[in-house]
């Protein structure tokens, strides 16, 4: 049933701007909307892949499973210029416990 008190154009079709939004929301909207987010495959301590992964093209985002969000190609070349310089300078630990 309808409340005819209630003025429904003001929540019903947009947001009233009068309202205060929740930061902690907006902020959570805008990450989720905006914040790079992908996957990139490190094999023997190197970079194996961005861009497809195992086959699967993650820059079809979800319509091939991947919640990614890929920036650009120059910021997610810096991105993954920091992930390598990483790796070198940590590499993996392959050995077994009986190993060490």
């Amino acid at each position: 049933s309808w409340d005819l008190e209630k003025d429904y154009s003001v929540d019903y079709f947009y947001d009233d701007p009068r309202q205060e939004k929740d930061p902690k929301q907006e902020l959570a909207n805008n990450l989720k909307a905006e914040w790079p987010r992908f996957i990139v495959k490190i094999q023997d301590d190197q970079v194996a892949g961005i861009e497809e992964i195992d086959s699967q093209d993650q820059t079809l985002q979800w319509r091939t499973g991947f919640s990614s969000v890929l920036p650009d190609k120059n910021v997610r070349n810096k991105m993954v210029e920091f992930l390598k310089a990483h790796v070198k300078a940590n590499p993996a630990n392959t050995q077994t416990i009986g190993e060490i």
